[in-house]
């Protein structure tokens, strides 16, 4: 029971990516949008749908974004510059991408199959993000799946915490089916549930998620975690978990107000998503996803799910259970 416990360790990990997402007031979000001078997205024609889909997430909170083709770059000025391509790309976009990236990481893009890479490094003396991919379909990918997640590592992610900025609105679910095989026998199949919804927490409105898990922590358990993202900034968590061999436990619940994530400590240059393009078929239907692969599994994301994006995982510990999630049905609302 243990054993089956402690593999369920990559759910808890995706409960806590979803449910941490921080929401911001209109008065944290204005305040931050204050500081920032704006966004330049730097693509050659082939990419301009990727640069459409950064265009579109910025302007949805109001920040002031323009593209510019690469003979145009010496026009950035004071605004944070996103530049999309690897070092091949065509119309100068490569030349530029190459300044930003380091050798390694240009020679995986050219020689992996279905590369996709968004890194954080420097243009002369000032930070830029890359968003490339071997061919434009997986930069295409990976802009949406940047957009999706708040453009880590930018000034931008300051104030792009809304679950509406990130696509997250009230009436979406996802739900999945999970499966535990364990080397002892006696597998385990259960399913997780997520739900977005409209509610209130005392009288201060709030967007609702919740998960719901059965049979995935432990065999005959139900376990509930819900967040509450408030108009006024603050989230609000709380959990339960009942069953055979596990007890009954249910959290209190606890807030805490957003705060912005502090840039001036992060690593630079650095990687802020490495993976790879591929088509991947579940009960749900088939997704074209960007596959983040380890050592003891794979997760597959792709920007067509709502609320978690993810289509597949696959855990496995060595010594125990393989784990898999696989996406069974979802709805935008």
């Amino acid at each position: 029971m243990v054993k089956r416990l402690k593999t369920s360790s990559l759910y808890a990990l995706i409960l806590t990516l979803v449910l941490a997402a921080p929401i911001s007031g209109v008065s944290s979000v204005l305040a931050a949008e204050g500081s920032i001078g704006g966004v330049v997205v730097i693509a050659n024609s082939y990419d301009a749908q990727a640069a459409q889909v950064i265009v579109e997430s910025l302007q949805r909170i109001g920040v002031d974004v323009e593209v510019l083709s690469p003979e145009r770059a010496g026009e950035v000025g004071d605004r944070f510059p996103v530049i999309l391509g690897g070092p091949d790309a065509y119309e100068g976009a490569g030349e530029i991408s190459a300044l930003v990236l380091n050798d390694s990481d240009e020679d995986w893009l050219r020689q992996m199959p279905g590369a996709i890479l968004v890194y954080l490094g420097y243009w002369g003396n000032r930070t830029a993000v890359v968003i490339a991919g071997q061919t434009r379909n997986e930069t295409l990918l990976a802009s949406k799946l940047y957009a999706v997640s708040g453009l880590p590592g930018s000034p931008i992610s300051a104030i792009m915490t809304s679950l509406e900025a990130r696509g997250v609105s009230p009436g979406q679910y996802a739900n999945y089916s999970t499966t535990i095989i364990s080397p002892y026998g006696g597998n385990v199949t259960g399913y997780m549930l997520y739900t977005v919804s409209s509610g209130s927490l005392g009288d201060v409105p709030a967007t609702v998620i919740v998960q719901s898990a059965v049979n995935v922590y432990a065999p005959q358990s139900n376990a509930t975690s819900v967040a509450y993202y408030l108009s006024n900034g603050t989230v609000c968590t709380y959990a339960s978990i009942s069953g055979a061999g596990v007890g009954s436990f249910s959290s209190n619940l606890s807030c805490r107000l957003w705060e912005p994530p502090n840039l001036s400590e992060q690593e630079i240059p650095r990687v802020l998503g490495r993976a790879t393009a591929e088509y991947r078929e579940v009960p749900a239907g088939r997704f074209l996803c960007a596959k983040f692969a380890r050592q003891t599994g794979a997760v597959w994301v792709s920007p067509d799910v709502p609320i978690t994006g993810i289509v597949e995982v696959i855990d496995y510990q060595p010594g125990g259970p393989l784990s898999v999630m696989s996406l069974v049905s979802f709805s935008w609302g």
